[in-house]
């Protein structure tokens, strides 16, 4: 292994060492002059930094390659990352009023809202958001949400902050290209039954509904958003399964989770 020292680096340890035996030397004449205590605190700060640059002296020489090793990580990382230019992502910082359609207690049908805000976390290359999704004993669980842009797809994942069940995923397939004020999608969620279920979702700019919380949408409300994910889902999108089973799909959504 080749050990090198750039010379900007052994510049800087040089005079920081120097600074060092300076303030040795200042502490030994305060000490001849016999003033003990600005002699003991410049002897005490000059051994300190005499001790770091000699410190930071070896680490230079004998692990020099730790620096590039770290480089090469966070490069590959980048590299291997959903988002690889935050450009991508930035159009999306925004606080989004999020809809996913599931049913009630007695099976029938409804829709959810949930409140998804980006625009308080700016690290690069991906969305963040907590989300707070009410429960049917009237509490509520809080998700971490992040977001990645993938070509065209705007990708949501949640997760639980307490405990450990399954992740939340929303994808939306045309993500990047708003139309008006809001994109739709299919979530994967799995229910209190553990079925793997797919349910409509949306997320939108301005609000939907007259809802200012997070909780279940009123009925006509309901009927809208319904009709208001079919009409643009399926006018961007080609639903490829059998005809039972795309018939049944929006039926079939269900959950509080996320």
């Amino acid at each position: 292994m080749n050990r090198s020292i750039k010379p900007e680096s052994l510049i800087f340890l040089i005079t920081l060492a120097s600074s060092g035996v300076l303030m040795i030397v200042i502490g030994t004449l305060f000490s001849l002059g016999g003033k003990p205590f600005p002699a003991n605190l410049f002897g005490t700060l000059g051994a300190a930094i005499l001790g770091a640059s000699a410190s930071l002296l070896m680490a230079r020489y004998f692990e020099p390659s730790q620096m590039n090793q770290l480089l090469q990580m966070i490069a590959e990382s980048h590299e291997n990352s959903l988002t690889r230019d935050d450009r991508q992502v930035q159009p999306f910082r925004l606080k989004f009023h999020g809809y996913l359609r599931s049913h009630g207690t007695s099976g029938e049908p409804v829709w959810r809202y949930r409140i998804f805000d980006f625009t308080r976390a700016h690290t690069p290359g991906h969305l963040h958001a907590i989300v707070s999704v009410p429960q049917a004993d009237g509490s509520a669980k809080l998700f971490a949400y992040d977001g990645f842009v993938c070509g065209q797809h705007l990708l949501l994942v949640g997760r639980a902050t307490v405990g450990a069940e399954p992740f939340v995923v929303h994808v939306f397939p045309n993500g990047c290209t708003l139309e008006g004020s809001l994109i739709t999608g299919l979530a994967f969620v799995r229910s209190f039954d553990t079925a793997q279920l797919v349910a409509p979702t949306v997320l939108s700019t301005v609000a939907l509904t007259n809802q200012s919380t997070p909780g279940e949408v009123n009925e006509k409300a309901a009927r809208e958003l319904t009709e208001l994910w079919e009409a643009q889902f399926l006018k961007h999108n080609s639903i490829n399964f059998a005809t039972s089973v795309s018939a049944k799909m929006p039926e079939r959504a269900d959950s509080r989770r996320g």
